[in-house]
C-alpha cells in the first residue's frame, strides 16, 4: 500500500497525494491521488511516438514548428531551458544521429519552414545558407518578372 498525504492547494483546500513509483523510468515521487503515476518524461516519450517528440506548435513569430523534448532523449541537449526546439533541427539531429551545433544550419529546400521532411531539409552553414537563400529569392523574382512580361506582350 502507498504512503497517503494531504497537501494545502491555492484554492484553501486540501487535496490527496500519493506515493508513485513512475513504471517507465522508476522515478519516484509525490503525485496527486487521480494522476497515473507516470513521469512527465516518460509521459512525453509514450505521448512523442505519435507526435514527433511532445507537445508541437506553431512559433507565431518564426513561423517554424516547435516540439517539446526531455530526458531520456539523447538530443535533449539542443533544447533551451524550456525543452523546446525547432522540428526541422531535431528531424535533421535524428537523421544524422548526432545533437546540432549552434553554427550550423537546416534549410528547407522548399522554402515552407513546417515541411519538416528530411527529403525537404538541408544541413549547411550560416554563408553557404545565406548564398542559398539570396539566390533562391532572386530567381522568384526573375520568374515573377518574366511572367509579367508575359503578359503585357
Amino acid at each position: 500500500m502507498s504512503d497517503i498525504r494531504y497537501v494545502k492547494v491555492p484554492s484553501g483546500g486540501t487535496k490527496k497525494q500519493r506515493w508513485a513509483v513512475c513504471p517507465g523510468c522508476g522515478f519516484e515521487r509525490w503525485i496527486f491521488a487521480t494522476c497515473s503515476g507516470w513521469c512527465v518524461p516518460c509521459t512525453r516519450k509514450q505521448d512523442g511516438l505519435k507526435r514527433r517528440g511532445g507537445h508541437s506548435r506553431i512559433n507565431p513569430d518564426t513561423g517554424y514548428v516547435r516540439v517539446s523534448i526531455y530526458p531520456p532523449d539523447p538530443l535533449v541537449c539542443m533544447g533551451g531551458k524550456n525543452h523546446w526546439v525547432t522540428e526541422h533541427r531535431l528531424v535533421m539531429a535524428r537523421h544524422l544521429g548526432r545533437p546540432l551545433t549552434s553554427k550550423e544550419i537546416v534549410h528547407h529546400l522548399n522554402g515552407v519552414r513546417n515541411a519538416n521532411r528530411i527529403e525537404n531539409l538541408v544541413l549547411t552553414t550560416l554563408k553557404k545558407h545565406e548564398h542559398r537563400t539570396l539566390y533562391w529569392a532572386q530567381a522568384k523574382k526573375i520568374k515573377e518578372l518574366e511572367d509579367e512580361l508575359s503578359l503585357l506582350q
